[in-house]
């Protein structure tokens, strides 16, 4: 990883308040011509409540057969599905039997309400049973309003921003037009992944398809900025969303997966107070 860094200014006024921005450019390294990739580890979630019946739940069927295909034996999947309860489809392992894999996967039907919060946490167990070094990557995909269990945007995204630290990335993809829009965004949001949204079956397919590209190119996942202020800075802010948390050492703001070669901009202001006398000064140490 490569870090740089860009000052609105090059000096700060001395006895007089002022707030310093920067701009910090991470690029994640792009790997060699020859290099071999990670093992994958890709958990989905898929809600197979009964406003699901029919298009809806074919397409993302085809759509995981698609996925299954794509990945390599040594990668790991697992799937989740759940309507008012949470049942393991594809317990998540290596893809050493994509057969079976496929066949449980076509076997899946619509049943009653929608227990997102149910089926999340066995998604994230399954994907934390599963997880490489590399961490784990979640799919959680619904076309409707959680209407049972937990409901509340704000308890999720705090379950997803704690698996994230877990090293467990999660992404959403709300389909069709009724979709909870406030529970997914937030879940995707704190969890560090991506939020698609797909009309039809078909923008479902390239949804998927586009998730399991950026997993099998990611350069990092779950990456972490500290941020450790000098004793003179009086406060920090995180201008992008990003999920940001006080330790013990400084600011850690959550970054998440990186694409091989690409390039993440963030921008922090700092607040210096006035300083007695003019001399050089480090405003903070960024690892």
């Amino acid at each position: 990883m490569h870090l740089t860094t860009h000052l609105d200014v090059d000096v700060v006024a001395v006895e007089t308040d002022s707030t310093l921005s920067m701009l910090l450019e991470i690029d994640a390294p792009a790997p060699a011509a020859d290099a071999e990739r990670a093992d994958a580890t890709l958990e989905v979630v898929l809600d197979r409540s009964g406003s699901m019946h029919g298009a809806p739940l074919e397409g993302a069927k085809r759509a995981l057969l698609e996925l299954v295909d794509r990945l390599d034996p040594r990668d790991r999947f697992g799937l989740v599905a759940f309507d008012d309860e949470a049942r393991v489809v594809v317990p998540a392992g290596p893809l050493t039997d994509k057969a079976a894999v496929k066949q449980a996967i076509a076997a899946v039907h619509t049943g009653g309400s929608t227990d997102l919060a149910a089926g999340y946490l066995r998604g994230l167990k399954e994907a934390r049973r599963a997880a490489t070094p590399a961490g784990a990557t979640l799919v959680l995909i619904s076309d409707g309003h959680a209407n049972h269990g937990e409901t509340r945007p704000d308890v999720l995204g705090g379950v997803a921003a704690k698996a994230r630290t877990q090293g467990v990335t999660t992404s959403s993809l709300g389909y069709g037009l009724g979709y909870d829009e406030r529970l997914l965004s937030a879940v995707a949001r704190s969890g560090g992944g991506n939020e698609a949204f797909a009309e039809d079956p078909d923008a479902a397919a390239q949804a998927i398809a586009a998730e399991v590209d950026g997993l099998l190119s990611q350069a990092a996942q779950a990456a972490t900025l500290l941020v450790a202020m000098s004793p003179q800075v009086r406060g920090l802010r995180v201008v992008n969303d990003l999920p940001a948390n006080l330790v013990e050492q400084g600011v850690q703001v959550e970054i998440g997966g990186l694409y091989a070669g690409e390039t993440r901009k963030i921008v922090l202001t700092l607040d210096v107070p006035g300083l007695p006398s003019l001399g050089l000064l480090q405003v903070a140490e960024l690892t």
